[in-house]
């Protein structure tokens, strides 16, 4: 097999709001491990992805790089830690601007 999730995480932060990692094994990706770490928000009984982090290949091009609802993505340079982090600040205030509660 070529990729293999190898960690995966799934919890709440609070009531209408989540997180997902994954840890995907890749022997085609440079480094051989690849990232994506979802913030979720539970609305109209579905779960919107406000931001997403991931090392994956975008446009053809390897790299981290961030997604948010509504937004251009950008690349930035951050760990899987690091993205961890950061994930949380960026999705509390992505719901502040979309003004979701």
């Amino acid at each position: 097999m070529i990729r293999e999730v190898i960690y995966k995480e799934d919890f709440l932060l609070e009531e209408h709001k989540r997180i997902v990692l994954k840890l995907i094994k890749n022997k085609e990706y440079s480094g051989n491990i690849e990232f994506a770490i979802q913030y979720l928000y539970f609305k109209d009984n579905k779960w919107i992805q406000i931001v997403r982090i991931d090392n994956q290949f975008h446009k053809n091009k390897p790299g981290t790089h961030i997604h948010i609802i509504n937004k251009r993505t950008k690349n930035i340079d951050l760990t899987f830690q690091e993205a961890k982090q950061k994930i949380i600040k960026v999705g509390e205030k992505e719901i502040k601007w979309l003004k979701l509660k």
